[in-house]
């Protein structure tokens, strides 16, 4: 029996849109009150100025650059570094991890929220460039949050509530019920490694809700081995020397028993704790002795992916800047709203849906919407944000597609056309979306858009030679429901009739026939593709499509 991928695209956008955001929807003149939970210091006005002048503007202040000419503040240390001072103050810091404000959130919005200390202004929703001494400004990608003590009369507001006053665990989807920092206040810190991260264009965590994956045999019973690769230079065993980069946590860190990278040395079937011998790289994923020969007996090895995504951001800081999603953004985003992936096998190939699962019991009963696919043939905008690596505009719908990461309003939600949205057409409810309204839908679904499905080969009233006992194969622009084939394609000859067999396809884009019997040599067949053929983006032939088979021998 024919299986079938349920309801790939019946989406019920409302209910999908309406439980993604993890923040929360304000429109404007709302109250603010509340929503900060931990109110912000005047370090003038209170005194608390120390020799950096952490936290103040200043004329020193030069982006990302402080006092120190070539000082970056979150990435590229050094011994000499005056960096850890932009944030932290020694003697007088205001929380427990001596910031110069007096939680995460206001730490960050205090440079994040004003362009003229940060290069990235995320409140505004861009960043100032210098061209040919002219000062201009660009749009983020990432849209922009929400302050009410900082600014009023924004529209149709929704985004992210990164002030702490949510958990993780508040995230729609989260199931808290599996390993997370799901009661952890939700903040900046939460998607940011302030002290950098494997993704250095955007400073994306390493470890978000510590959903990083662990390899360790006493979770899952496998023994990784280290394998020597010469020069007292080790990996771990295939398939596990892919699985880079490492996280790394001190000995002393309360995560590193669950996350840090601890090595073993077995002889005689007694496992020793040997990681102080060895020197770690953990971008690398390998392992070096430190001195003297290796102990007898064999090594193995426990570790924790990190959460890599892969983030490019070509002609940074200039005025032809563009961000390319590379990898990794979906499972970023189900880091902590888990619900929302569901890995499928159907024929051997892998589909990823994004059912809520606390709604749904079962695939069988609920709507979902499928993503990470190849949806190019029906977007050829290239402002539409994909993903894909090795290509500039990428290929895959993901989440960030659809959704700003930061937030959204009025101002900068877009259209089918990309056009500014018409304010009066929306209504207070946003969820982080780039296009209003069901215009996200009309994107991909809108006729507008490719709006037939069309046969790339064989050309339309072409001859194609064959042989008697082989399949018949034609290939479609776009990845078509298998189930519309029966009784839409036809293979006939002008005096024997229909030709019955079977359809196969091992990508939904390119379609085998299968004769039940041989074809009969120096016969010539038809092949008709009508349009009741369908696109899983419930997209049909224009017209009847027909080509011709020659059988030239057995």
């Amino acid at each position: 029996m024919e299986k079938r991928i349920p309801k790939i695209f019946v989406v019920i956008l409302l209910s999908f849109i309406f439980i993604v955001n993890v923040g929360f929807v304000l429109a404007a003149g709302l109250p603010w009150d509340g929503k900060n939970p931990t109110p912000r210091v005047g370090l003038v006005e209170s005194g608390f100025i120390n020799a950096n002048e952490s936290g103040i503007k200043t004329a020193d202040t030069d982006g990302y650059l402080r006092h120190v000419s070539g000082d970056k503040v979150h990435d590229s240390f050094s011994q000499r570094t005056f960096s850890c001072a932009s944030c932290h103050m020694t003697h007088i810091g205001q929380n427990e991890e001596r910031l110069f404000q007096t939680s995460v959130y206001n730490t960050c919005s205090t440079c994040h929220f004003d362009d003229t200390i940060s290069t990235y202004n995320v409140l505004a929703g861009n960043f100032k460039y210098e061209d040919n001494g002219l000062i201009g400004s660009k749009s983020t990608t990432g849209g922009r949050f929400y302050d009410g003590e900082f600014l009023t009369g924004r529209n149709a507001v929704s985004f992210h509530l990164a002030t702490g006053q949510k958990t993780i665990g508040n995230a729609p989807g989260a199931d808290t019920s599996k390993p997370g920092w799901w009661t952890r206040p939700f903040s900046c810190g939460s998607c940011h490694a302030p002290h950098g991260s494997y993704n250095q264009s955007r400073h994306l965590h390493y470890n978000v809700n510590g959903q990083a994956k662990r390899y360790d045999k006493n979770l899952d019973g496998v023994e990784i081995r280290l394998e020597s690769v010469g020069n007292n230079t080790y990996v771990p065993q295939a398939p596990y020397n892919e699985k880079k980069p490492w996280l790394f946590y001190e000995l002393d860190s309360p995560y590193y028993s669950n996350f840090g990278v601890i090595i073993y040395n077995v002889d005689n079937g007694i496992a020793t704790d040997v990681t102080n011998d060895f020197f770690i790289h953990y971008n690398e994923g390998y392992v070096k002795l430190i001195d003297g020969a290796p102990h007898p007996g064999y090594y193995i090895i426990e570790f924790s992916q990190a959460t890599k995504t892969d983030i490019e951001v070509i002609n940074a800081g200039t005025k032809d800047e563009n961000v390319i999603y590379r990898s990794g953004t979906v499972e970023f985003c189900t880091s902590c709203h888990t619900g929302y992936l569901t890995e499928v096998n159907m024929d051997g190939q892998i589909y990823y849906y994004t059912v809520h699962q606390p709604f749904a019991t079962s695939r069988e009963n609920s709507f979902e919407h499928p993503i990470k696919i190849d949806v190019t043939t029906n977007v050829n905008n290239p402002l539409f944000r994909l993903e894909g690596l090795g290509l500039d505009n990428g290929t895959d719908l993901v989440c960030l597609s659809c959704h700003f990461a930061h937030g959204t309003d009025a101002e900068i939600i877009r259209d089918r056309n990309f056009n500014v949205m018409d304010p009066a057409l929306l209504g207070e409810t946003t969820n982080l979306l780039r296009f209003g309204n069901r215009e996200s839908c009309f994107i991909c679904h809108d006729s507008g858009y490719n709006s037939t499905l069309t046969v790339l080969s064989p050309q339309d009233q072409s001859t194609v030679t064959v042989s008697s006992g082989s399949q018949v194969q034609f290939t479609f622009d776009r990845r078509i429901k298998k189930e519309t084939l029966n009784g839409n394609v036809t293979v006939w000859h002008s005096v024997y009739g229909e030709v019955y067999g079977s359809f196969t396809t091992p990508d939904y884009l390119t379609v085998y026939f299968t004769p039940d019997n041989h074809l009969l040599v120096g016969e010539e067949y038809t092949v008709e593709i009508k349009p009741g053929v369908l696109s899983w983006f419930e997209r049909t032939l224009s017209k009847m499509h027909q080509f011709l088979l020659q059988v030239s021998s057995n």
